[in-house]
């Protein structure tokens, strides 16, 4: 099949976004609104024909906030104050009454000399790419802590999670304030706060949802996929109904068409835990996830304006090929050389799989409206996620006809040692 003339329809990607995030909202990892879209997106995937179409259950950890509250006190004064609960922190017991301390951003030359037992801890920051601040703040004994996500200058809460490896280490209440609200904290001299959550956890269940357009045989393949979960209180237009709905949309434009290779479509569940359903995918033998010749993975992709950027893994030569079908296909963006672990594509990095993550930038942190209420449907420019979309399928379709591949499929050592270290942060704590 040739690759020229991909126009993936955009109405089709606008109306899965459209029910994904508005008809069913939210979709936190675990709760029924995860399990409606996947059964959303395996029905879509059996209307098209496609082969082996499934879900793919795992674990996984649901949480819920009852109720969470923050209170500081300012010059004898208390005053309420805008807050979020942290995914799947401990309830508080009541109210927390402690002492506030501002430890800037938590290093153990800062964290040393402090005593902080029975006392809440202000981070600038949040507990970056390894386990070590949740460790050094056990450790200290806080009463409590509260991150800031200074990513963004908003005054409206965004949420605040941790991966499904490090969920075992927060067993102190955390929560998180908006960076303006920390700001405020310090300059306005804040020297205690009350804090409340009530919490639920329990253990669960969530899905990848699985289909496959066959190949002649051919070994490889090519896997696209997005991920239908969203963080809590967000409905997730963006952040990723908006990579499912692609991942549907290009399946609906290939269908009946006949590759050398497969091409298998997936909807990951569970992202926001740290890709937590894509490792289930990329460790369930059956997947046959190492023979994969490319994984394309859409995640934070179609705002309005922007930086497109495309985070590719994987030899020289993939790079130079990325570059070309770019350029061909007159899609502006820039490509990331850096290994990184903030998408599905991650799981089959680790695995020595090429992997590109296609993502768009609007601000320094990422998206202004990144992890917030603000992440609907009206975020969306329906060309520029067509754009990408069409991108995505003219490579997809022309690696599932390469034999043999247009790049080098071994990763240099020097990637393979930058992702290693990416790796050991994340899932070695």
């Amino acid at each position: 099949m040739t690759n020229r003339g991909l126009h993936i329809n955009r109405e089709r990607i606008m109306h899965h976004v459209r029910v994904l995030s508005e008809d069913i909202g939210p979709r936190l990892a675990g709760s029924a609104q995860e399990q409606q879209a996947a059964d959303y997106v395996q029905q879509q995937m059996n209307d098209l024909g496609l082969q082996d179409v499934e879900q793919q259950s795992f674990p996984c950890k649901w949480y819920d906030v009852k109720s969470a509250s923050l209170q500081a006190r300012f010059g004898g004064e208390w005053e309420c104050v805008t807050m979020d609960a942290v995914a799947h922190t401990p309830s508080t017991d009541g109210v927390i009454e402690a002492p506030l301390v501002y430890v800037e951003t938590a290093t153990d030359e800062i964290l040393g000399p402090l005593d902080l037992e029975g006392k809440v801890a202000l981070v600038h920051g949040t507990y970056g790419p390894n386990s070590r601040m949740l460790k050094a703040l056990k450790a200290k004994e806080v009463a409590a802590v509260i991150w800031t996500d200074v990513r963004y200058t908003a005054d409206w809460n965004i949420l605040v999670g941790l991966p499904f490896t490090f969920l075992h280490l927060l067993t102190f209440p955390a929560a998180s304030v908006p960076h303006p609200t920390a700001w405020d904290l310090v300059a306005r001299g804040a020297d205690r706060v009350r804090l409340q959550m009530q919490t639920t956890l329990r253990d669960e269940t969530s899905q990848n949802v699985v289909g496959v357009l066959p190949g002649d045989g051919t070994p490889g393949g090519v896997l696209i996929s997005g991920h239908h979960d969203s963080v809590r209180g967000c409905r997730g237009a963006e952040d990723n109904a908006a990579g499912s709905a692609v991942v549907l949309a290009i399946a609906e434009a290939l269908r009946g068409k006949g590759f050398a290779k497969p091409i298998k479509f997936v909807s990951f569940g569970t992202e926001e835990q740290l890709s937590q359903g894509a490792f289930a995918f990329a460790d369930r033998p059956g997947n046959c996830a190492d023979a994969l010749d490319m994984v394309l993975n859409i995640d934070g992709q179609g705002c309005w304006t922007g930086e497109n950027e495309i985070y590719v893994t994987g030899s020289d030569g993939l790079h130079d090929y990325m570059r070309a079908q770019m350029q061909a296909s007159g899609w502006p963006g820039v490509i990331r050389d850096e290994p990184d672990g903030f998408s599905d594509h991650f799981p089959f990095i680790v695995k020595d799989v090429p992997a590109a993550w296609f993502h768009r930038r609007n601000c320094a942190g990422g998206r202004w409206f990144h992890h917030s209420i603000h992440d609907t449907i009206d975020a969306l420019s329906p060309d520029v996620l067509g754009s990408c979309a069409d991108l995505v399928a003219r490579i997809a379709v022309d690696i599932a006809g390469r034999n043999p591949l247009p790049y080098e499929r071994a990763f240099p050592e020097r990637v393979k040692a930058e992702v290693k270290k990416v790796a050991d942060g994340w899932l070695n704590p």
